[in-house]
């Protein structure tokens, strides 16, 4: 009896520990970085964002602060853009991952990828504060730890982007899993 009861206290001890071991990690990837506010100057975006957020609303993992990132890339001398939500926090591989921001009916939406296109967002001199998670390198025995994981839960679509005219080109809402369908059937 008294040997169960030692292991079920050693046990219970092993959890704390692991916890609060855990939960210091964690606290030490979090810092804060500054982004540039920028502007829309491209109005035919806002209907494409428009589309995108009531179809994320209806979402089992919508919430009211859900960021948006919007990343470039050249594609066949086509640049081509990927929107989408990526969660309620931005992961930082890099001091330079974003070049913009801007907040869109209540979301933030950060602008990364190839560089910034002035014949679609206007710089402004305002900067906004977000948190970033590290990924933990220097593990032990020189070994490295990646505890933050890019998820691919949420949804994103692509348009290439040609002549100031966003064209679709495919949308990927794997696990949307719209179980508030209703708000606006797409």
């Amino acid at each position: 009896m008294r040997t169960k009861f030692f292991f079920f206290i050693l046990l219970i001890i092993t959890i704390i520990a692991t916890a609060f071991f855990c939960l210091i990690e964690i606290d030490k990837s979090n810092q804060v970085g500054d982004i540039a506010v920028i502007q829309i100057r491209n109005k035919n975006l806002l209907p494409i964002l428009d589309s995108i957020i009531i179809h994320e609303k209806q979402c089992d993992y919508y919430t009211p602060n859900l960021i948006f990132s919007i990343q470039s890339r050249r594609v066949n001398n086509n640049t081509e853009y990927q929107i989408g939500s990526v969660g309620s926090w931005l992961i930082d591989f890099g001091s330079k991952n974003y070049y913009g921001c801007f907040e869109y009916k209540g979301h933030w939406f950060v602008v990364g990828g190839q560089k910034l296109d002035s014949s679609i967002f206007t710089e402004t001199t305002e900067i906004e504060q977000f948190v970033f998670l590290k990924p933990n390198e220097n593990f032990k025995n020189g070994g490295t730890v990646l505890n933050v994981i890019d998820d691919d839960t949420f949804s994103y679509w692509i348009y290439n982007y040609t002549d100031n005219k966003f064209i679709f080109k495919e949308m990927n809402d794997t696990y949307c899993n719209c179980s508030k369908r209703g708000v606006s059937d797409i």
